[in-house]
């Protein structure tokens, strides 16, 4: 399993590909399901390999520093826009199933994610922001009612999906920083993208947590993951896990300096020495760590 995770973990791209790559396609407004039908697949269907296996890919695949988790009815644009947020290392390899995983039924399917998050040195949440979350009423989100938000945006919030939940119990286990972004992309007029996070979306978020209500499309997958956690770390403490990562994500979404902290926890040395010329940010580095 370990093996398998490290040559997992090798499997990352670089932040400088996926820019490229979602600028050549344009596909900002696709989900990841239409990025793996219309240009994945096709691509990789001749050799029925991982997309990282192309001879073209080469000189764009490396170690995975972060392990990328978001829903896949979410929009690439969103997740494209956290992973850039803040001046991100374009040489830096991050870990995405997209092309990291081999989008073909095989005997031996890559589907340990939890040994590839052990080999990674942070964990980034992407969460698409969506106004039904935005606009709903604070009381109704104290109180737990995440069955009034309809299923095609539950669909799209990670942590309401189990197999998101899996990724956020092993992250959780090692203790590595966990990053919560939530909100939307948008275009610049310079051709750049910005992440605008979303306040009103993770404060929503932060009453609507619960391992226990997450859905997965086969119910057997559902059963027995919450048993895992369980088991585990516990359904309480992964609760507050990812509680304590949106409140993060919450507290520091008006903060330009968030981005550069998110940065400087996935590793990146420039955003590091940054963060630390502010001797306020010490403290908020070594809490993500």
């Amino acid at each position: 399993s370990r093996y398998i995770g490290k040559k997992s973990q090798e499997r990352g791209v670089t932040i400088g590909f996926l820019w490229h790559f979602t600028k050549y396609f344009n596909c900002w407004e696709w989900t990841s399901h239409d990025v793996i039908r219309k240009i994945v697949k096709p691509l990789t269907e001749e050799k029925r390999c991982r997309f990282v296996e192309l001879p073209e890919m080469k000189d764009h695949v490396g170690p995975a520093s972060t392990f990328i988790s978001y829903a896949q009815a979410g929009r690439w644009g969103d997740v494209m826009g956290a992973i850039l947020d803040g001046g991100a290392d374009l040489s830096r390899c991050v870990w995405l199933d997209v092309f990291a995983v081999r989008q073909y039924p095989s005997r031996c399917p890559d589907l340990d994610f939890a040994s590839t998050i052990a080999h990674c040195s942070s964990f980034m949440v992407v969460c698409s922001a969506r106004k039904e979350v935005e606009e709903m009423d604070i009381e109704y989100a104290m109180s737990d009612k995440t069955h009034l938000i309809p299923e095609h945006v539950r669909k799209m919030i990670c942590f309401m999906r189990v197999w998101c939940l899996v990724e956020a119990q092993q992250a959780c286990k090692m203790g590595i920083p966990y990053i919560m972004k939530c909100g939307s992309y948008a275009l610049r007029d310079d051709g750049n993208v910005v992440f605008n996070e979303n306040m009103e979306v993770l404060e929503n978020m932060r009453y609507l947590v619960n391992v226990q209500k997450a859905e997965a499309s086969v119910a057997s997958d559902r059963e027995r993951i919450l048993q895992s956690i369980e088991a585990d770390v516990g359904i309480d403490k992964l609760n507050s896990t990812i509680r304590g990562s949106i409140i993060g994500g919450w507290s520091g979404a008006s903060n330009i300096a968030s981005s550069l902290i998110s940065c400087a926890a996935c590793g990146d040395q420039d955003a590091v020495e940054v963060v630390l010329q502010d001797e306020g940010n010490i403290v908020i580095v070594a809490g993500k760590g």
